[in-house]
């Protein structure tokens, strides 16, 4: 797949949807990614990892060890990074030395850091790029291929993490959903029990017969019965759910 401009990828709408639909913007740090970002550490002997999440106008820290201040404190990068040269394609960008890239002077960011070798693995929900899993040297150094295969299933850790979480918010909007539409035909079913409830009761009144009433009393009944099943149906119905 050919590689496009940071700039536009950056920019890009439907990149940017997935991003927003990822909920992690401005969240606080979570155990469950530091986790992830902590052994990539440990495997690589990288002093800098992050997990980085691009919106259009910076890089917003999910997870992110080693970082200087005021990045480590802040969690957001507001300069061109090589996080942007990461998204823009669809493989790990690898950089033993960030000296020798064209963008080297462009990326002021760098000196800012520190950064001296960079890898990153591009991390995609539902197709598009979001972010990436960073790690990131003081020195100049190579990047072990069986390393970089591991980055990869990190990284795919983290999206994991990603989607298990949305898929359980879209399966509790359903829930909520349901229990709507089940008081809705609840509310619905009684008002015409309440309108026979209230014509019997008024016919009550008018009835002098024994056997009117009689009858009268069966549709109370009736009524009451009807009831009580609609209830024990919704309560099922919540109880699966």
């Amino acid at each position: 797949m050919p590689k496009s401009s940071p700039a536009s990828v950056r920019t890009d709408p439907a990149r940017l949807a997935e991003v927003v639909r990822s909920g992690l913007l401005g969240t606080p740090a979570e155990e469950c990614f530091d986790r992830v970002t902590r052994l990539a550490m440990r495997i690589t002997g990288a002093p800098i990892a992050f997990f980085s999440v691009v919106a259009a106008d910076h890089d917003f820290y999910k997870s992110a060890f080693g970082l200087s201040e005021p990045f480590a404190s802040s969690r957001r990068f507001t300069l061109d990074s090589l996080c942007h040269l990461t998204i823009a394609q669809h493989w790990p960008l690898v950089i033993p030395d960030t000296r020798t890239i064209p963008e080297h002077d462009r990326i002021v960011g760098l000196n800012d850091m520190g950064v001296r070798a960079y890898l990153g693995i591009p991390l995609h929900l539902n197709g598009q790029c979001i972010g990436s899993l960073c790690m990131a040297d003081t020195q100049p150094r190579p990047w072990d291929p069986e390393q970089i295969d591991i980055l990869r299933e990190f990284g795919e850790s983290l999206m994991r993490e990603v989607r298990v979480r949305l898929e359980r918010e879209r399966a509790d909007g359903f829930i909520a959903t349901i229990a709507s539409i089940q008081e809705k035909v609840l509310s619905r079913l009684r008002d015409p029990l309440t309108v026979v409830q209230l014509n019997a009761d008024l016919l009550s009144d008018i009835v002098r017969e024994e056997a009117g009433h009689e009858h009268l009393r069966m549709i109370h009944g009736a009524v009451a019965r009807v009831e009580e099943g609609i209830r024990s149906v919704l309560e099922v119905a919540r109880n699966r759910h």
